[in-house]
């Protein structure tokens, strides 16, 4: 409605034929209010969950802004933006930790992983190639899980690279006991590194 009054929705630059399209420009000027109040928001109070707002708006200000400046097509800029966003985000999460504000932290690595992960499911139709791809970013988010000291990276990593070799054994472990075996195996290495990684003390995110 603010952008209506003001004229911001005009056919002559932006394209508005619905009430909500993946890609949609005149969306642009709400997203950067929203994160610029989020940002303002999560800078004065403690309270992790604030993070989502501009997190959520961020990624489809680049999005909207992204198809504005090179007219390409949703597939292209989700995984493009899925990489680089999910990597800054993932990169600020340490930084949170660092000025000890794991709430924040907490968020922005799901928020990092998830959007990591959605460009990863943009890059191949080939179901194979996209369980590998999920089971080599999974192992990364685990490595990543342990290197930081967080549970979050290594519980998100262990479902994905779960998901990826049950995709796997529909093809090449077909009522075979080694899928079973290989299962427990990852399983049972997830476990014991969330556990006790970094001198027997638990990850941080997986006490419970």
């Amino acid at each position: 409605s603010v952008t209506s009054l003001l004229g911001l929705d005009g056919d002559s630059f932006f394209n508005y034929d619905g009430f909500y399209d993946y890609i949609a420009s005149q969306w642009i000027w709400m997203e950067l209010a929203t994160v610029a109040v989020g940002a303002l928001v999560v800078w004065k109070f403690d309270f992790g969950f604030a993070t989502l707002s501009p997190a959520v708006a961020t990624y489809f200000f680049a999005m909207d802004f992204g198809e504005l400046l090179f007219d390409v097509g949703f597939e292209q800029l989700a995984i493009i933006l899925g990489f680089v966003l999910g990597t800054a985000m993932l990169a600020l999460a340490v930084w949170f930790e660092t000025i000890d504000k794991p709430g924040h932290a907490t968020w922005l690595l799901i928020y990092g992983l998830a959007s990591v992960l959605f460009g990863a499911s943009q890059v191949t139709d080939d179901l194979i190639s996209g369980a590998v791809l999920y089971l080599v970013l999974g192992l990364g988010s685990i490595v990543f899980g342990w290197a930081i000291k967080r549970g979050i990276p290594v519980a998100i990593g262990g479902i994905s690279s779960t998901c990826a070799f049950g995709t796997l054994s529909y093809d090449y472990f077909d009522n075979s006991i080694v899928f079973s075996l290989v299962v427990f195996a990852v399983g049972i290495c997830i476990l014991l590194g969330a556990t006790y990684l970094g001198g027997g003390k638990p990850l941080r995110g997986v006490t419970s």
